[in-house]
């Protein structure tokens, strides 16, 4: 198989890599697991012209080729990740696609979980849930823990188990919250996190979600930050009006409100 020679490596360190990949990429693709590794068997007969490899280790064998060929691999982003994996799902369409006869075609975006689970993130929480998405190169699984709360808070049971997976797999030692009591006053905490970061629209997003599920305290809170913004559009259009300029300085926020501080 072109694929295996293209990379200039031995079977052995394919081998070798393909436990690597798997542990990185597990959380990422539910089709691959510990018995997707590659073994120098497999790979021997995968570049025979009368294999019929399966499904999950073509996909492994797609990212293990990309993995061993980048010199950077072990600091890929999660943007990186989802590009390789895009990448090996389309291989792995493709030599299926030939060894059944069946007509090739490109990339297959709807293939790929990950993608899809952005995509959900995306539609429910709109241009906050993107800079959330954008935090995922942190690494500390730190993003995806709130990403967890967000879908939790918001009735999203499926993206939530995804995202907790993946937060336990970034870190270990990850507790989430049990009862809603609890999600909520997490809400509360990451609002304020956001809010002394002056990042308006996630500390919104994270009152919203505890709010829409009947916590008091953050609907106190939201409603003291949306007479912030008020207060504050108000005076960027007086200080405008009186300069001409339209960009005034902005100040700190003000002082978090009792509800945010819990």
């Amino acid at each position: 198989m072109a694929q295996i020679e293209s990379t200039g490596v031995t079977a052995r360190k394919l081998a070798q890599e393909s436990v690597r990949v798997v542990a990185r990429f597990k959380t990422l693709c539910p089709e691959i697991d510990s018995q997707s590794i590659l073994t120098e068997s497999t790979l021997s007969r995968l570049r025979s012209a009368n294999a019929r490899p399966k499904r999950d280790r073509l996909i492994v064998l797609g990212l293990t080729c990309d993995w061993v060929t980048d010199p950077a691999s072990s600091h890929w982003t999660e943007k990186r990740c989802q590009d390789a994996l895009a990448g090996a799902y389309a291989f792995a369409h493709e030599v299926l696609a030939a060894s059944s006869g069946a007509p090739k075609r490109s990339g297959i975006p709807g293939d790929n979980p990950v993608i899809a689970r952005h995509r959900h993130t995306k539609f429910a929480f709109g241009s906050a849930g993107e800079q959330l998405l954008a935090e995922l190169d942190l690494n500390d699984g730190s993003a995806e823990a709130k990403l967890e709360l967000l879908h939790r808070l918001a009735g999203d049971s499926d993206d939530a188990r995804y995202w907790r997976m993946r937060a336990e797999a970034r870190s270990p030692d990850y507790a989430p919250p049990e009862s809603l009591p609890e999600c909520c006053t997490a809400a509360r905490r990451y609002a304020l996190e956001y809010f002394r970061k002056q990042n308006l629209s996630l500390a919104q997003l994270f009152l919203q979600v505890a709010a829409d599920r009947g916590d008091e305290e953050s609907k106190k809170a939201l409603a003291s930050l949306k007479g912030f913004e008020e207060q504050l559009a108000a005076s960027i259009r007086l200080v405008a009006g009186r300069t001409g300029t339209g960009t005034p300085s902005r100040s700190g926020p003000p002082r978090a409100t009792s509800a945010c501080r819990q």
